[in-house]
Order: structure tokens, then C-alpha cells, then sequence
């Protein structure tokens, strides 16, 4: 049978020692026309001729399919006792798109000289010992021994080594050597590998490995090279380790510029998450991913805000927004099945060389619905934040993460409370982005009745979200604990978080907690319980830096009064606190170097709701005392 644009037939033999090699064909694979192929076969032994070709599962979602005829890519196989040589070769090719595809063999197995060219490239072999060359189509190419091998499809890949010598082709390259061991592979690149203990290689674009020797290299092809790398550092972490990301097969592949991965005895660098071989002693390797300009690049929009500040002479204006919280005044009434949200806008407007801040709110606001919903509850937005060049917010009922687009708002990501492991929605409170991530969090408070009683750790945890919506869940219950000890709370006292915010400017993490006491949880007297604190955590939480006017019980409504808080940090002056207002959302003014905090107050006190803005320093200084924004309550801040 011949191949698909060659002009000669491949051709398998068998010596007195048979054995089988297969091929595997997948369909949507084009081959384009072979120039100056040829073909024909030579066997010095009793020979056997035998062809046959086997289907193989393909991985759909990551690679564009495209219907075409499946070419089926025969076998070249040679053994023999002396020597042996087989050719179905090709001097040139046009390129292959990188599609759905199944790999093919060849082989060659000699006790002298064995060769075997097949395919689209050339695969050789030369040994003293056994030597195995696996080729043809897009497939596989290896040698063991002193051997040297030639890959396949439009890329060439060769492997010199005293012990075992592997290569795969396709998007697979790996070589196991005592010596000096070359891997060059295939498609539109080019990977190495050298390595005095056992090194692999495997790529769909290229990576390259090297141990106790020289060094290896990756040169990307047009599609990208390694995509996911990651190494295993004993028999048992090869058996039981996954790849990069737990599925990757179960999430979008972001092709790289280039991979390399450096090891003390053994090194796998893995695309798609396929590896395999054999493994060497106290391996350690740090895959590397680059986003560099390939096609398919993912690059994160580092754009805030969203829309330009006006400048003016000694003025400038950011547009800004909140989100409203109806609680169950969410569900409209006249409609059963409904929940709405309100996006109030305004602009604020700062005077740097007055350090004076003024906010100005648009009439009417933007309502937004929806029917998702848990337990009759939903669309009760508590954050509001810029990601990834969208603004997003967040339901504390049923955990959504909404986006807007216009004068909508679209489910994006569902998180489930705790560990994700759970039938109910995350409590979101809190979100902000670190390091192109989305973090966030909780109450930070363990869940218990109204009465204090405890129920679980879920509150504990944090979700960080990736741009392209990968969840992770980590438990803060550590950080917490350190944000209240920094005030002097320990249970059966409690925090509350509603609002954080990470620093990249400052390298520093930021809380403003909506409640504070020492005293046991108690639903009735939680209302009273706000707290005027800021508290300042490195990016360990080791060290915790308290600016604050801090009293957890106050019968009045409103007292004006200075508080000083001595802490082992340091003692802060700041004034005007209201036991019932409490900080519900925060961001920084842009331009003030994450100086100047802009935060929303809300105020539930039996069936009366309010909202309030204000702004100060984090040195403590009041720019903007508390301002009455509306009676609904909002509970997301961002600038627009």
C-alpha cells in the first residue's frame, strides 16, 4: 500500500525472528505531496512480509480538526542477523499542520549494522548491539546502544548514546544516555538533549532536557513549543505525578515560545501532559513557560481602569461604580422567579497638590437580573472588580462570578464553598488580582449558628482564578488567625472580612475588616460591632502592621472621638468611628502610588440600610470623612 503522495509502496521484513511493529492512523491528518521519495527493501535472512494498520483514540478540543480522508501510514520493519536495510524515504516535504493525528513504526533490530528509513523524514540506526529505530509518518524514532537516529515529519531528530537512546517524534523527543545523547525533533523545530543519567524530552511544539552534562536547548517551531513542563523526582512521583495542570486535556492549551528544564540525574520536560521512561535519582526540574509571540499567545489586559482619567490643570476625574447588596430585597417582588442588582456610577474627582478628593454620583442607576439563584437568594453582589480587562462581580448566595458587557451581566465562574468539594455556593466577600490572578475570599471567620456555636471552616478558604477561569482553593486559616491576633482578637472573638486588597505596587496585602470583637459570635449584637482598623500584611503574613481606631462597643450612633491603639508595630492617630458603619469594599486612587484608599461603609442595623463613602491616607489622614452615598446597601467599589 502506498503512502499518500509517494511514489513507492512501504515494504516490512521479517528474519527467522519475527516480530510485529504497527501502525496507527488517525482521520484529519493531510500529508501533503513527498518530493524525491523512493522505495525498496533488502533483506540478507529468511524474510517475512507482513503490513497492517491499526486505529488509534485521538485527543479532541485543543487541535483544530479538519475532516479529511485518513491516510493510512504503513510499516517499515526489518530484523535481521546480520544486515538489514529497509527504505520508503523522502529528501523534502511540504509543511503538516499540527492536527489530530496517531503515530506510526518502523524498526530495525540487528546484532551488526541495521538501517530503516521511513516516512516523511529519515530514521537510522547503527549498533554493535540490538538497535531499535521506530519511524514513519508522524510517529516514533529510538536506538538503543551506539546508535544514531534521524526523525521524522519535516524536522529531523538524532540521538548518539552508549546506553539507551529514545526519540519520538511529533511533538515527542527524549533520549536516555551514559554519554552524550541529541534529540532533534520533529514538525517545524527543533529540541536537544544531553545527559549522563537518563533524560526525556517530550513536546508537541519542543522542550529539551539536560543532566551532569552539556546543555540542552529549545527552538520554538511557528506553533509553539513545550506547553506544559514538570519533572518527577523518584520512581514513585513518576508513577503516581501528573502533569503540569492536574487535566490538561481538560483545559485550553497555551502554546510557549520555548521550554528548558536542567536536572541533577533525570529530567522530563512534558507537553500535554504524556511522559514516560525510565527515571534517575534526586531529580529536580523547574519547567519554564514564556508567553512570547506565537499565534495563540494568551497575554493578560493589564488595563485600569477601564476608562481614562480626565486630566485638567490641577484636577483629575476616574469614573467609579458600586454594586448593590439587596439582600433578599434582591427578588422582585412583581416578578416570582427574579433577581435584580443595581451599578450606581459617579466620578471622583482629586486635587493632588490639595490632597482634597470629591464625589459627584449620576443619576438613576443600571439594573441587572437574573433567574440563577440558590434557596430563593441570588444576585446579592459583594465586590466589584477589574480582571483581565472585564468587570466582574460577585453573588455570595450561589457563588457565580458575573462579567459585564454592556448593560448586562453574564455567569463566568461558579465557586463552591470550602475546599470546592461542596453543594453550596462560595461566600464570596472580598476579590482582588495578584500576580494576573483573581483572588478570592471569604468572611475569614469560622461558620457557626447565631448564637456562635461552630459549624465548619469553610469561610477559611480562598479560590484564586485564573483569566481563562481555572479555579484553585486555598486554606488561609493561618493568615487569618495572624490579621486578628495583630489586634489582639483570639477565640471565641472573630473577625470579619468584607474587604482586601493586594498591593503589587507595595508588595503588600491590605484588609479593612467590617467587624471586630473579642466577644463570642452573636448574630443581634454583630450589627454594632464594626471596627475602624487597617491592617498591613507582607506577602507571608509574618509581619502585620496595624493603622487603626479600634473599639468594638459603642452605644452611640455616631461619636466623634480619637483613638489610640497601641500595638507592637506601631500607634496610629485617626479619627471618626461608627460602631454600626462597617468597610465593605476598598480600592486604591490610582496615581498615589497605593497611598490613598477610597472605601465604601455600609450600615445594617435591623431593617435600616445605608452607604457611605469616604477616603484617607494609609498613614491615617482623612481626606474625605464619611459621606452618605444612598439607603440601599452597596458592597463593591471599583474604578470604571
Amino acid at each position: 500500500m502506498a503512502l499518500v503522495g509517494s511514489n513507492g509502496p512501504f515494504i516490512k521484513s521479517h528474519t527467522s525472528v519475527h516480530r510485529r511493529s504497527h501502525s496507527f492512523t488517525a482521520s484529519g491528518l493531510p500529508i501533503g505531496p513527498v518530493a524525491g521519495s523512493n522505495a525498496n527493501a533488502f533483506a540478507q535472512a529468511n524474510a517475512l512480509h507482513d503490513a497492517h494498520a491499526l486505529p488509534v483514540h485521538q485527543p479532541v478540543g485543543h487541535i483544530p480538526h479538519v475532516p479529511l480522508p485518513a491516510p493510512v501510514v504503513p510499516v517499515v520493519d526489518s530484523h535481521a542477523n546480520a544486515n538489514a536495510f529497509a527504505n520508503a524515504g523522502s529528501a523534502a516535504a511540504p509543511v503538516v499542520p499540527l492536527l489530530p493525528f496517531a503515530p506510526a513504526h518502523s524498526g530495525a533490530s540487528a546484532n551488526a549494522d541495521a538501517h530503516s528509513h521511513a516516512g516523511l523524514g529519515h530514521s537510522s540506526s547503527s549498533a554493535n548491539a540490538d538497535a531499535h529505530s521506530h519511524a514513519g509518518g508522524l510517529g516514533h524514532s529510538s536506538a538503543l546502544a551506539n546508535a544514531h537516529t534521524h526523525g521524522l515529519g519535516l524536522g529531523h531528530s538524532s540521538a548518539t548514546a552508549n546506553a539507551d537512546a529514545h526519540s519520538h517524534g511529533l511533538g515527542h523527543s527524549s533520549a536516555l544516555a551514559n554519554a552524550n545523547a541529541h534529540t532533534h525533533g520533529l514538525g517545524l523545530g527543533h529540541s536537544s538533549a544531553t545527559a549522563n543519567a537518563d533524560a526525556h524530552s517530550h513536546g508537541l511544539g519542543h522542550s529539551s532536557a539536560s543532566a551532569n552534562a552539556g546543555g540542552a536547548l529549545s527552538h520554538p517551531p511557528l506553533l509553539g513549543s513545550a506547553i506544559y513542563e514538570h519533572a518527577h523526582a523518584s520512581a514513585q512521583s513518576a508513577a503516581n505525578g501528573g502533569p503540569f495542570l492536574s487535566d490538561p486535556l481538560a483545559v485550553p492549551i497555551v502554546p510557549t515560545g520555548g521550554a528548558q528544564a536542567t536536572a541533577v540525574a533525570h529530567a522530563h520536560a512534558h507537553a500535554l501532559g504524556h511522559g514516560h521512561g525510565k527515571l534517575g535519582h534526586a531529580g529536580h526540574v523547574r519547567g519554564i513557560r514564556s508567553a512570547c509571540d506565537t499565534p495563540d499567545a494568551y497575554a493578560y489586559n493589564r488595563s485600569y481602569p477601564l476608562t481614562p482619567a480626565a486630566r485638567k490643570e490641577d484636577e483629575i476625574k476616574f469614573s467609579i461604580g458600586m454594586i448593590s447588596d439587596l439582600d433578599e430585597d434582591s427578588r422582585q417582588k412583581s416578578k416570582k422567579d427574579l433577581w435584580r442588582s443595581h451599578l450606581k456610577r459617579g466620578q471622583l474627582t482629586w486635587h493632588p497638590l490639595k490632597n482634597e478628593v470629591s464625589v459627584k454620583w449620576d443619576k438613576g442607576v443600571t439594573t441587572f437580573s437574573t433567574t440563577l439563584n440558590m434557596k430563593g437568594r441570588g444576585m446579592e453582589f459583594s465586590e466589584l472588580v477589574v480582571f483581565d480587562g472585564r468587570l466582574l462581580t460577585f453573588d455570595d448566595r450561589t457563588g457565580v462570578i458575573y462579567y459585564f458587557e454592556g448593560d448586562n451581566a453574564y455567569p463566568w465562574v461558579i465557586l463552591m464553598d470550602g475546599n470546592g468539594k461542596s453543594s453550596k455556593g462560595f461566600k464570596a466577600e472580598w476579590a482582588t488580582v495578584k500576580d494576573n490572578q483573581l483572588y478570592v475570599g471569604s468572611t475569614g471567620k469560622e461558620k457557626t449558628t447565631s448564637k456562635g456555636e461552630f459549624v465548619s471552616n469553610d469561610p477559611y478558604w480562598i479560590k484564586v482564578v485564573s483569566p481563562r477561569g481555572e479555579v484553585q482553593a486555598y486554606n488561609w486559616t493561618s493568615n487569618y488567625k495572624r490579621l486578628a491576633k495583630a489586634i489582639d482578637i483570639e477565640p471565641p472573638g472573630y473577625v470579619i472580612h468584607e474587604s482586601g486588597v493586594w498591593s503589587d505596587t507595595r508588595k503588600k496585602w491590605f484588609f479593612l475588616p467590617r467587624r471586630c470583637s473579642k466577644e463570642k459570635y452573636n448574630k443581634d449584637k454583630n450589627e454594632s460591632r464594626s471596627c475602624n482598623v487597617l491592617l498591613i500584611a507582607d506577602e507571608t503574613f509574618e509581619n502585620v502592621q496595624v493603622l487603626c481606631s479600634f473599639e468594638s462597643r459603642l452605644s452611640q450612633d455616631f461619636i466623634n472621638f480619637y483613638y489610640i491603639y497601641v500595638y507592637d508595630f506601631q500607634a496610629i492617630l485617626i479619627g471618626g468611628h461608627v460602631n454600626v458603619r462597617g468597610f465593605s469594599s476598598f480600592k486604591f486612587l490610582p496615581g498615589t502610588n497605593d497611598t490613598v484608599i477610597v472605601a465604601l461603609k455600609t450600615k445594617e442595623l435591623e431593617n435600616d440600610t445605608a452607604t457611605y463613602i469616604t477616603v484617607f491616607s494609609t498613614e491615617g489622614k482623612i481626606l474625605m470623612p464619611d459621606l452618605k452615598v444612598d439607603n440601599d446597601k452597596y458592597e463593591g467599589l471599583e474604578f470604571l
